[in-house]
């Protein structure tokens, strides 16, 4: 009697499994090892906020420098004298040929019109800045300045590290203190244990 599942009296033979070759390795992704370089790595630990803040500002910068600079004028060697920008560069050349001769640091200009109190109502300082570099004396400038700069930071750097480590500090106290707390009734236990084998020791002792 045939088997009813052949369908014939003739034995089914499954098919032999062909040989299957040696799969090639797959390959690993960039980053997956280790690969990837540091570049790409940092701009991958940039969070999207920072992404979006940075196309904002970078646009913002774009726009308005193509609203004030239609003609590729800001990048000229000429006067600037759109808005007021000409009068900053008149004040610190008022300031270096006609105040500082008198020693003087405000007067009167007869420009503009009927004149003005050049520097009455204005702040000084940013010019005299720019007439010390355009005369010279920016090197010596900064050869007090440079090391003031670097005293102050380094001052201000080691205020810093030092409420570091005060800090630091405090919270190891204060975790020590509630690790005290938090053993203090074991400790206790522990101790009142071992006083009574001392006094049962003691009393077999005698």
């Amino acid at each position: 009697m045939t088997d009813p599942t052949t369908g014939s009296g003739i034995d089914a033979v499954s098919p032999s499994p062909e040989p299957v070759g040696e799969q090639a390795p797959p390959i690993p992704e960039a980053g997956d090892d280790g690969t990837a370089s540091p570049l790409v790595a940092a701009l991958r630990r940039i969070p999207l906020t920072t992404w979006v803040t940075g196309f904002l500002v970078g646009g913002s910068v774009m726009f308005v420098l193509w609203v004030v600079n239609p003609d590729g004028l800001l990048f000229t060697r000429s006067t600037p004298t759109g808005g007021d920008l000409g009068a900053h560069v008149w004040g610190p050349a008022f300031i270096r040929d006609e105040l500082l001769p008198r020693f003087r640091l405000t007067g009167w200009t007869p420009d503009w019109y009927a004149g003005f109190p050049a520097y009455h109502f204005y702040m000084v300082v940013p010019m005299l800045l720019v007439v010390a570099v355009d005369v010279g004396l920016a090197t010596p400038l900064l050869v007090v300045a440079v090391p003031a700069i670097g005293f102050v930071a380094a001052r201000l750097l080691r205020n810093r590290l030092c409420r570091r480590v005060a800090q630091r500090a405090a919270r190891r106290r204060r975790a020590v203190s509630r690790v005290h707390a938090r053993n203090a009734p074991a400790l206790r236990a522990r101790a009142a244990r071992d006083g009574a084998r001392a006094d049962a020791r003691r009393l077999l002792a005698v």
